[in-house]
This record gives structure tokens, sequence and C-alpha cells, in this order.
């Protein structure tokens, strides 16, 4: 008599490891054992109580850290998510082990890629300070660099007012580079990343100002 349920067929070793890698880039899981019809199980008497069913018994287990880049998350020093190492800002296994690196406990296992990678970058920038902050106190706020003017940033001023800005009308805010780390002091009591772009900060900024004043952003 033929079999109605015939068992399902072995996973070659690896489809195993990628059905583990696209588990790892979604979950925040450190290990996984998985059967050979491709079944993942974060225990591993679950997966061998599976495994009973199956014609090939084999259970193999896949540790996250098998999976991340050469890149050393335990690196201490900073990292240049601007230019050399830009594709780590979206490495989600990178960025996991970075943050625990930094501070020692894991980072919620819920928490989108950009979000963590923008929180990473700002743990870094307290822990290593470049060489021209240390000289200034620790004030990170650029300043204008290459112009030979030290005339002060008239912007500045405005960057303190506790007023909602129209940025419709004054768009050239949102590329002073010296207002918005100003402006986002004022608005959130903290500087920004030292080392956070442009136009990320420029987005946080009117972020900040539409919870404040309940404002539109600028797209």
């Amino acid at each position: 008599m033929k079999e109605t349920n015939p068992k399902p067929k072995p996973m070659e070793k690896k489809d195993l490891q990628q059905k583990a890698l696209e588990i790892f880039k979604v979950h925040s899981f450190d290990k996984l054992y998985l059967t050979s019809d491709g079944q993942a199980f974060t225990k591993k008497h679950y997966a061998v109580d599976h495994s009973r069913k199956l014609e090939d018994k084999e259970v193999t287990p896949f540790e996250r850290k098998d999976f991340t880049k050469t890149s050393n998350p335990q690196q201490d020093a900073p990292f240049d998510y601007e230019k050399i190492d830009k594709e780590l800002s979206n490495d989600r296994d990178f960025l996991f082990a970075r943050y625990e690196a930094l501070i020692g406990k894991k980072a919620p296992h819920n928490i989108g890629t950009e979000k963590l990678a923008e929180k990473v970058q700002e743990i870094e920038a307290e822990k290593f300070p470049t060489p021209a902050e240390d000289q200034k106190g620790g004030n990170d706020t650029p300043t204008s660099e290459g112009t030979g003017d030290d005339t002060p940033n008239a912007n500045l001023e405005l960057a303190k007012n506790e007023e909602a800005i129209n940025y419709e009308e004054q768009k050239e805010l949102l590329e002073d580079r010296e207002f918005l780390f100003a402006r986002h002091e004022t608005l959130a009591g903290e500087k920004p990343a030292h080392n956070i772009g442009t136009e990320k900060l420029a987005g946080r900024v009117q972020e900040l100002e539409k919870e404040k004043f309940n404002t539109q952003k600028i797209e």
C-alpha cells in the first residue's frame, strides 16, 4: 500500500544554513536547531522530538556568530559608517553585536534597523570622541571649515528660539549643520551624535520640531 503522507525529503546542509541565516536576520535568537526538513527550534529537545518523525533524524545547530561579517563588533575604535564601513549600517547582525559590545547588553529584539544603526553611532560618538572634540572640551557642535572666516553664524541665535521655525520659508537652515546641531540641543536638551549625516540630522530636527510645536515636516 502506497504511503499517503510520505516523509519530507531531507534538506542539504547549505539549504539549512540559508534557512538559519534568514531567521537570524529577522529574529534576535543567538542559537537555532534545525531538523532535516528545515524546521527551526530554539531548544534542542524540541528539535530532537520533531526529528523522530523524520527519515533523517539529524539535528543541526547554528549560532548567530557564525554568520557575522569579518568586521569585528568588539573593535575598540569607532567605525566610519559614512564612508568606509557604510554597509555596516544595514547589517542587522553586526549592529546587534556592536550594540552589545558597546554597552554590555542586548538591544531590543524588535528595534528597527535604521533606529538601531543610529543608536550604535550615538553610543560610539560618546565612547570615542575625536581629538578635535577633546580640545574643545567635549563640544561636538561643528564649526565652519576652510573659510578662514571667524564671523559667528547668525543662525545660531535663531536655533535657540523657543517658538516654531518655518522651514518652508527658510529651507537653507536644513543645510546649515551648525544651526541643526544647536537646534537639536535646544529642542531635545542634548547634542546629537557628532558623526550623524546632515540630511538625517535635518530630518531629526524636524521631527523634534513637530513633536514640540505640531508643525509639518518638509519632504
